[in-house]
């Protein structure tokens, strides 16, 4: 036995002197052909169909672009001496992927709710004939919930994975299989909730009530505070658990209401009648309130003091990572300076994606701009009021209309920009709390 253990070392050192292959290779093909070729996010200096060698075993993560297709992304396991294959198959970009018509949905002259998007991938959808609808990420129809009243709202996902939304003085809890979890009054018709760090759900109670409601993960109302007008936009939360909400008299004032997690009033800030009914908030990284309205966008300080005002024609505004706020067919810097990128686009809405595009969408078009506001491409939808976009991390961007029609596009943004309010209600869940 010792003298058979002693060969097999011999042997095993012969070997190591020889060189036994401590790499392999990745075959990496494409269609089309032509794509860079990525290993760990370092460029390779290589162009699909290639192949690459002398790579480290373990685990590698291999990535594609091609101008105007899709991204490609795998993980591959490399084991010495073999070579292994990772095969893309690319998509133009600004083409659809699929669409989900619902029969029974009605137009309503006004915009349909954005989709919220779970961590699976799966996408929650409110529409007019009564139901939310989850739908898988190739268009398949996972469930659908009926309420028997319009939605139009958008859903929420807590961190725990149960979706809210408000429809009909309604506020519903569903658990991720369709199921209903628990449901309260909550007196809002028009507007979303919001879900802070801690779990609280805000909404807002509409009519003559005009109140701010807290739930708890139970749906047991916390508090509720008291509002002197007509809430017009969705409660936002800031980092420090602050609730932003904005409440008009059309065309006679409109105020900015800043309240504490405790219930209690923080402060409260005269628009000065710029913001309207569905008028909405983005919140920055030091704590400014960006506010829109008809023809400008409003910088107020965590301090409720004016920052700036500057020109800003549309709805939901947005920040991109070095800080630009796009709103309409504007780019207006962190101080207030206001440059105008698109010209003859009017209250439309815009979500950022990671690589910088603005989508910006104008009553039936959808635009994908670069950061100077040059077109990239376009893309006609079907159906009317459509929502604000949202990107999922593969690339897909979505847009629900009113009259019933769900888009999935094919882009090359690897999802939402990493910004502190890339979309309308900030982020894929919807929360509407800054992160």
């Amino acid at each position: 036995m010792i003298k058979k253990s002693i060969w097999g070392l011999i042997v095993l050192g012969l070997l190591a002197c020889e060189g036994v292959p401590e790499t392999g290779w990745i075959s990496v093909i494409s269609e089309p052909e032509g794509a860079e070729v990525y290993l760990n996010d370092s460029l390779t200096g290589k162009q699909t169909n290639c192949v690459i060698g002398e790579i480290d075993t373990g685990v590698h993560v291999v990535y594609i672009e091609l101008d105007s297709f899709t991204f490609g992304v795998d993980t591959v396991t490399v084991t010495a001496g073999d070579t292994v294959s990772v095969d893309f198959s690319l998509n133009r970009i600004g083409t659809v992927f699929w669409t989900y018509y619902v029969e029974g949905a009605y137009n309503v002259n006004r915009g349909t709710a954005c989709p919220a998007i779970s961590s699976d991938g799966t996408i929650y959808w409110g529409v007019t004939d009564g139901n939310l609808y989850a739908l898988s990420s190739d268009g398949a129809l996972l469930w659908k919930y009926h309420t028997g009243h319009e939605i139009y709202t958008a859903p929420v996902i807590g961190y725990d994975g149960t979706i809210f939304f408000n429809c009909y003085i309604t506020l519903y809890a569903l658990n991720a299989d369709g199921s209903l979890k628990w449901s309260a009054t909550s007196g809002s018709l028009n507007y979303s909730p919001a879900i802070s760090q801690d779990g609280t759900v805000y909404t807002i109670w509409e009519g003559t009530n005009r109140r701010l409601i807290a739930f708890d993960q139970n749906g047991n109302s916390k508090w509720a505070y008291q509002l002197d007008n007509v809430p017009s936009s969705n409660p936002s939360i800031s980092t420090n658990g602050t609730i932003y909400v904005i409440t008009s008299m059309p065309s006679i004032s409109s105020e900015l209401w800043a309240i504490n997690s405790d219930s209690s009033l923080k402060w409260r800030y005269d628009l000065n009648a710029v913001a309207t009914e569905g008028a909405s908030i983005a919140i920055d990284v030091d704590g400014t309130i960006f506010v829109d309205g008809y023809l400008f966008l409003n910088a107020i300080n965590p301090n409720g003091t004016q920052k700036w005002l500057s020109p800003g024609n549309g709805m939901h505004p947005v920040i991109a990572p070095n800080g630009t706020i796009y709103v309409g067919g504007f780019a207006v810097t962190p101080q207030g300076e206001a440059e105008q990128i698109l010209e003859d686009v009017y209250r439309c809405t815009q979500t950022v994606g990671a690589d910088g595009t603005i989508y910006l969408i104008d009553e039936d078009m959808l635009y994908a701009l670069d950061p100077d506001g040059n077109i990239r491409w376009q893309y006609g939808l079907l159906g009317e009021y459509p929502s604000a976009p949202t990107i999922s991390p593969d690339g897909i961007l979505y847009i629900g209309t009113a009259d019933g029609y769900l888009h999935a596009i094919y882009t090359d943004s690897r999802g939402l920009a990493d910004s502190p309010w890339p979309k309308y209600q900030c982020d894929l869940q919807n929360t509407g709390c800054a992160k």
